[in-house]
């Protein structure tokens, strides 16, 4: 049996990466798996659903870079403030 030839740097660095990547793979595997788009119909249902919580925000204007208050009368009110 011939003598095995040495192992070269670039030999030892391809090992590791290949041991890396092999590593990682191992990783990406044992992780669940994502949970499923939301469907068309889900979105749009979710959307009507939640546009009674923003109908009183859509009544007033907004000025740009005031905090919000925890009311939209409060909020107005505040805005007049520092008008």
């Amino acid at each position: 049996m011939p003598p095995k030839a040495p192992i070269s740097p670039s030999d030892a660095a391809a090992a590791k990466i290949i041991k890396l990547l092999e590593s990682l793979h191992e990783k990406l595997d044992a992780r669940p798996p994502p949970p499923p788009p939301m469907d068309t119909y889900a979105a749009v249902k979710l959307a009507l659903n939640d546009e009674s919580m923003y109908a009183d925000k859509a009544k007033r204007a907004v000025w740009v870079g005031r905090p919000e208050e925890s009311t939209p009368e409060l909020t107005t009110a505040s805005d007049i403030i520092h008008i």
